[in-house]
C-alpha cells in the first residue's frame, strides 16, 4: 500500500500547508514563520529572536521621558516666548528654532532614558515639542499680556518641530 505525502500544517498559520520543519524543534512551519540562521531554517522561538536593547522601554523609562519631556516643553516653551518678545517678525526665525526645539526635546528625553528609542517615545517626544510650541504660542504670552493669533503658518512651524522630534526617536 503506498502511502501518499503527509500533509502537514504550519503551527502558527494552520491554513498553510508545509513541507517544511524547524531544525530546533520540528515543528511544522510556513515559509513566513522561518527564520533563516546558519544551521538551517527554525522557528521565532529556536532562532531566539529578540528586540535589540535600544527598543527595549520599561515602564519607568517612560514615566522618566514623560516628566523630561514635560520640563523641557515648559523651558523651551517660555524660552520661545522671550525670543518671539525680542525678536520682530520672527516668522522664519521660528520655523529654525521649531527644528532646534524638535531636535533638543528628542535628544534630551533620549538621553534621560539611556539612549533608548522606540515607536512610544518618539510620539511622547512629538507631543512634547508640540506642548512647547502651543505653551509659546497661546499661555506664556498672557503672563506678558500679548495675544497671538493662529494661522497655517503657525501650523507648518508645530508640524517641523513635531516631525523632527519624532524622527529623532523612531
Amino acid at each position: 500500500m503506498i502511502r501518499g505525502p503527509i500533509e502537514m500544517r504550519c503551527v502558527v498559520h494552520p491554513s498553510v500547508e508545509t513541507n517544511l520543519r524547524c531544525a530546533g524543534c520540528e515543528k511544522p512551519i510556513c515559509p513566513r514563520c522561518m527564520v533563516t540562521t546558519p544551521v538551517g531554517m527554525k522557528c521565532r522561538d529556536c532562532a531566539g529572536l529578540r528586540q535589540l536593547p535600544v527598543f527595549q522601554v520599561s515602564a519607568l523609562h517612560y514615566l522618566k521621558a514623560c516628566g523630561v519631556g514635560l520640563l523641557l516643553a515648559i523651558a523651551f516653551g517660555l524660552a520661545w516666548t522671550i525670543v518671539r518678545l525680542f525678536v520682530p517678525y520672527s516668522g522664519i526665525f521660528s520655523f529654525v528654532i521649531a527644528l532646534g526645539v524638535g531636535y533638543g526635546v528628542a535628544e534630551l528625553m533620549s538621553r534621560s532614558v539611556n539612549r533608548k528609542r522606540g515607536t512610544g517615545l518618539a510620539v511622547m517626544a512629538g507631543a512634547f515639542a508640540g506642548i512647547c510650541y502651543t505653551l509659546s504660542l497661546l499661555v506664556f504670552p498672557r503672563f506678558f499680556g500679548l495675544h497671538y493669533g493662529t494661522g497655517i503658518w503657525d501650523l507648518l512651524i508645530v508640524a517641523a518641530a513635531i516631525a523632527v522630534a519624532v524622527n529623532q526617536l523612531r
